[in-house]
């Protein structure tokens, strides 16, 4: 199967190039002329395919004799203006393209970060079924180019009868990249402070990376997936606590951790909110409740509908998806 990747350059796009030039599939590899393709140059059966989501015209020819889309480009820093190009014209951009094309199937990558996660009781367990949030703006341009992007993927699935199938990961840990979550809390110091917010018992919602990977390739010949959407969670679970402790373990890192109730921060945010009314403050400050509640609330993914779907379960577990994301730490 000869497969588009767009993200090739970033971590996730990386292995999943490397998974399947392994298994003997064909991938052209958009990249940028600024990404670093030191990982790609090494691989074979693969085309790197120069291009820019946030550019129209260069997309041009990118999807010539592809028989499958697998989209996870998307900007992740920046201004709303880089979010919005980068993501939400990008994935229109690459619609455009693929409703011209004969393709098996277009997998769009979104995220957890779609949920409408303020509107929810306590401890609430997420599956693909819950509401998008409805003010995505508020949570941050992140959330809100990734619920734009899905949005503008079924329009045009619909009106074309694109194949498409959606996976919203959760957090992806491996090798290769920062293995301290924004949604743990803060370290200071190197780590020997790291100030955690929340409960102990809050799950982080984990997919490493070659368990996620490898759900994505499965999909890619699963017919009975097209139309339907998934969240990607290893079934295995660790908290926030567990978590830090293996991370410093890891990392050899001496020191201690100050817990800080999460009611601390939604205050530190109304006071926040207050201030952004006076005419002199007015949007200096860009922390709020609304912003805040999707990232630190004690909430549970469901990720059991995919393992359903596909009949399969994770080879490597907890343990040692841990061991060799910190391989490279020690």
């Amino acid at each position: 199967m000869k497969i588009l990747l767009t993200g090739a350059s970033g971590f996730l796009g990386g292995y999943l190039a490397e998974k399947l030039t392994r298994k003997k599939h064909q991938i052209r590899a958009m990249v940028r002329k600024t990404s670093d393709k030191s990982i790609l140059e090494k691989l074979n059966n693969i085309e790197l395919f120069t291009g820019d989501l946030r550019d129209k015209k260069s997309l041009q020819g990118c999807m010539d004799g592809i028989d499958a889309v697998i989209h996870a480009g998307a900007t992740t820093q920046g201004s709303m203006e880089d979010f919005e190009k980068g993501t939400i014209d990008g994935t229109r951009y690459i619609m455009e393209l693929a409703k011209d094309a004969d393709l098996k199937l277009f997998l769009l990558v979104s995220s957890l970060v779609v949920y409408d996660i303020n509107i929810l009781g306590k401890n609430p367990l997420i599956n693909e079924a819950f509401p998008l949030e409805k003010n995505p703006r508020l949570v941050g341009p992140y959330a809100y180019t990734k619920t734009e992007s899905e949005k503008i993927a079924r329009e045009y699935a619909e009106k074309y009868s694109i194949p498409l199938t959606v996976v919203r990961p959760g957090l992806i840990f491996g090798a290769r990249r920062n293995l301290f979550f924004p949604h743990l809390g803060f370290a200071v110091a190197g780590g020997r402070l790291v100030i955690k917010i929340g409960w102990d018992t809050k799950v982080l919602p984990l997919t490493y990376i070659d368990n996620c990977c490898e759900l994505m390739i499965k999909l890619l010949t699963h017919k009975p997936a097209i139309g339907k959407t998934f969240n990607i969670i290893d079934p295995q679970t660790i908290t926030h606590s567990e978590y830090i402790r293996y991370w410093r373990r890891a990392l050899r890192i001496k020191g201690f951790t100050v817990a800080i109730p999460f009611c601390f921060f939604k205050l530190l945010a109304f006071c926040f909110e207050q201030l952004n009314k006076l005419p002199k403050l007015k949007g200096k400050f860009g922390m709020s409740r609304y912003r805040l509640i999707p990232k630190f609330k004690k909430v549970r993914f469901d990720g059991s509908l995919i393992l359903r779907e596909l009949g399969w379960y994770p080879e490597i577990e907890l343990e040692e998806a841990l061991e060799k994301a910190f391989e490279i730490k020690k």
